[in-house]
């Protein structure tokens, strides 16, 4: 394998002047398989994926620590600290609100990227390879879960079972096999990070991505879960049998949905590598999603190259 790029390290300024770094691991261009169903109509279609473009992605979610640093004291400050303190990951938050937290990174941090990188969240794709890595080793506990739903290694690798119901009732949450809805997140960086030294990629809350969709854009919207939630479903939407650094972008500037990876709250750890993607759709404007969490990306500004490319092709259409 080619050598991989040094980590990049920032440090954000948090009460007192205290330096709170941020490390982002470098994840090398590449081409993975994506998904895991062999079935086109699913959302977790198994097809080839290319990354053209070296990026680099958060060794962890953003923490309390990072968030407060930046946006201030939270609306869930004292229950955070009773049952993880500041190295907890940052959850319940919206998709505008991390929004924020990125411009506040490009405007104050870009001098430490590659010249024509932004701050962003990663792309669907860049999320799922940078989860597997590149690791064929057969004895990788990641390997393991995700090639061959092992669920022996997930202690190693996640928080999740036990651990949950542990934290919950640390901070007086309801546990959720008695009917509770809510569940704490842990301090991050516990598990076995993977092989390009990531941390908890699986469990420990839905990650929010780059992708977005209108609903009109999709085949079938009868997954709906709530009035801000869709599940993405069997054929909603279509993948090509090769794809290279594929992004969805929402067309449209409002009814914006964005797109998260779930996870199986029960083991707390992602259920859309076992039962089929399980991808959750949210209101990118319409206030706080439960238990989403965020890592950041530094990595070509493709947003705006899609739209861009976009636009062109409507002139072409025309």
């Amino acid at each position: 394998a080619a050598p991989r790029d040094k980590d990049i390290v920032i440090q954000l300024k948090g009460a007192k002047g205290k330096k709170i770094p941020m490390t982002f691991a470098a994840c090398p261009a590449g081409t993975f398989k994506m998904g895991n169903v062999e079935n086109k109509g699913s959302a977790c279609f198994r097809h080839t994926v290319k990354i053209s473009k070296k990026f680099w992605l958060g060794t962890c979610p953003v923490t309390i620590e990072q968030w407060e640093a930046v946006m201030g004291v939270s609306e869930m400050h004292e229950k955070t600290l009773a049952v993880g303190g500041v190295k907890t990951a940052k959850v319940d938050l919206s998709y505008s609100k991390a929004g924020e937290f990125i411009d506040f990174l490009n405007r104050k941090h870009k001098k430490s990227i590659p010249r024509q990188y932004v701050f962003r969240l990663p792309s669907e794709a860049e999320w799922e390879y940078a989860l597997r890595a590149n690791c064929e080793d057969p004895d990788d506990p990641y390997v393991k879960y995700l090639e061959r739903h092992d669920e022996n290694v997930l202690p190693e690798i996640a928080v999740c079972g036990k651990e949950i119901s542990e934290l919950a009732a640390k901070g007086g949450y309801p546990d959720y096999h008695q009917g509770g809805y809510r569940w704490p997140s842990a301090p991050v960086g516990g598990k076995r990070p993977n092989a390009w030294g990531l941390y908890d990629m699986l469990g420990n809350g839905r990650e929010y991505v780059l992708d977005t969709f209108n609903l009109s854009e999709l085949h079938n919207t009868k997954g709906r879960w709530g009035r801000n939630e869709y599940n993405i479903g069997q054929g909603m939407v279509t993948y090509q049998e090769s794809e290279t650094d594929p992004v969805r972008v929402a067309k449209e500037e409002e009814s914006v949905f964005c797109l998260s990876r779930s996870w199986a709250p029960e083991i707390g750890v992602a259920d859309d590598m076992k039962f089929g993607m399980g991808k959750l759709l949210h209101r990118a404007k319409n206030g706080v999603g439960e238990m989403m969490t965020f890592r950041i990306a530094v990595g070509p500004d493709i947003v705006r190259a899609e739209r861009t490319s976009g636009r062109k092709q409507s002139r072409r259409d025309k």
